[in-house]
């Protein structure tokens, strides 16, 4: 069970390890592919931003834009920079020449950056103020266009004065609203002239026919794309998705900062298997640790059987042992009983005998003295006495006990261990009262 264990928990490991591997390679790539597009824009952006430095005066700027906007357009969509839809100039926040003219995706001319409650005020001004490009977005350039990512490159002009206009289309000197000191620095004679603007599809960037995002979802990858921000005001950083899709999971995720001029972006990219192969991980662990606990529990089953199957047959060996016992005190037993009874029968025997003795010496003359009677019943018994052990051997062995009228051997007889008597009678007794104690004892 515990290589089991150990075999699938490497096998995914292996496998998660393999499945990361390639989600953070994707991301790598799809990251590289964004940097790249947004480099080919920003390029673009430089193109215009040159032109308006040569020559600032609108009107100048007006006749030439068609020309470079459509050159650095066509450039731009030739080497695939993706969901690029138009090139805008912006003097003092204003849109004042759109290419391609007539597009759906592009702002309406004469919409002003800096009219107050406009939606991309905070932008605008953050990009005043760090006087660099800048990428924000998606923002929505008119009712019912597609969300664009917009990027902006700040103008200033040097060494003029705070009323120049430099022909401005609309007649103004200064932007319609812009907190003190942020467009014109008195001591340098530095002026905020516009903006250089550049706008993409981000339908076009992130689902478009090539699209490394498109790519990581035909992957079954989910993305999320994020920016952070700070707001000018109040110094707080914000952080707002720009493109997302998929069910997404921060854990097990690849994340990479994506380096875009002016803005804070970080891509995340999830591959929903891994989290597919780690419940199937955690399954199979599962099943392994429920698969253990059974075998354990039929181990344990089974241990306690074979512990009472020993006791088991422990109490029958000792029954064993009491019945082979008992079956020896029941032979000896019976064999003090065999005995016991071959002594009585000879009893019995001896007695019937004597009962004779005394039946035919009562046929005799009753004139017949009774010491003569008794003398005769003796005779009898030791010629019964003789032809009952004419046959048997007797042995005896070491005196076991005396007393005043005789002695108790130990004795064989018959191959049967007796208890021998020698009847002892006193010196002081008369021939008649010895014959008579020697017939009581007798019978």
């Amino acid at each position: 069970l515990a290589l089991c264990l150990f075999a699938v928990i490497y096998a995914t490991n292996r496998s998660m390890g393999s499945q990361k591997d390639l989600m953070e390679t994707t991301a790598k790539a799809t990251a590289d592919a964004l940097k790249l597009q947004l480099t080919a824009v920003t390029g673009a952006l430089y193109t215009m931003a040159t032109c308006v430095r040569i020559q600032p005066d609108w009107n100048s700027l007006q006749e030439e834009f068609p020309t470079v906007a459509g050159y650095v357009y066509n450039e731009l969509r030739s080497e695939k920079a993706q969901g690029l839809s138009g090139i805008v100039y912006l003097p003092f926040g204003i849109v004042s020449a759109v290419y391609p003219p007539n597009s759906s995706a592009q702002p309406t001319l004469g919409y002003d950056l800096f009219q107050p409650g406009a939606s991309e005020n905070l932008q605008i001004f953050n990009a005043v103020k760090r006087r660099s490009l800048t990428y924000s977005g998606p923002l929505q350039l008119k009712p019912g266009s597609v969300p664009s990512i917009v990027g902006r490159y700040p103008m200033f002009i040097q060494n003029v004065t705070e009323d120049e206009a430099w022909n401005h289309p609309y007649n103004m000197t200064n932007p319609s609203f812009c907190p003190p000191g942020l467009c014109y620095n008195a001591t340098t004679g530095e002026k905020f002239w516009g903006f250089v603007a550049t706008y993409l599809s981000a339908d076009a960037l992130f689902h478009g026919k090539g699209s490394r995002f498109d790519l990581l979802v035909s992957n079954n990858y989910a993305y999320r794309l994020t920016k952070t921000e700070r707001d000018i005001r109040t110094g707080i950083l914000e952080e707002t998705i720009i493109a997302e899709s998929g069910s997404f999971q921060d854990e097990n995720s690849a994340q990479l900062d994506v380096q875009i001029p002016g803005a804070d972006w970080k891509l995340q990219v999830y591959n929903p298997q891994i989290q597919d192969t780690l419940d199937t991980r955690n399954g199979l662990v599962a099943l392994i640790v429920v698969a253990a606990f059974i075998v354990s529990g039929l181990l344990l089953l089974l241990l306690t059987s074979n512990t009472e199957a020993v006791l088991l047959l422990r109490e029958q060996v000792a029954t064993n042992d009491a019945l082979e016992t008992a079956n020896d005190r029941l032979a000896e037993a019976k064999c003090v009983l065999e005995t016991e009874k071959q002594q009585r029968e000879a009893l019995l025997e001896r007695q019937l005998k004597l009962i004779a003795c005394f039946d035919e010496t009562g046929k005799k003359s009753s004139k017949q003295g009774t010491m003569d009677r008794i003398a005769e019943v003796r005779g009898h018994m030791t010629e019964s006495k003789a032809n009952f052990f004419s046959d048997c051997d007797i042995e005896m062995l070491e005196l076991l006990g005396e007393g005043t009228f005789g002695k108790v051997h130990k004795g064989l007889w018959r191959s049967t261990v007796v208890a021998i008597k020698i009847m002892m009678l006193p010196a002081s007794m008369s021939g008649a009262e010895k014959r008579e104690k020697m017939v009581v004892w007798e019978a």
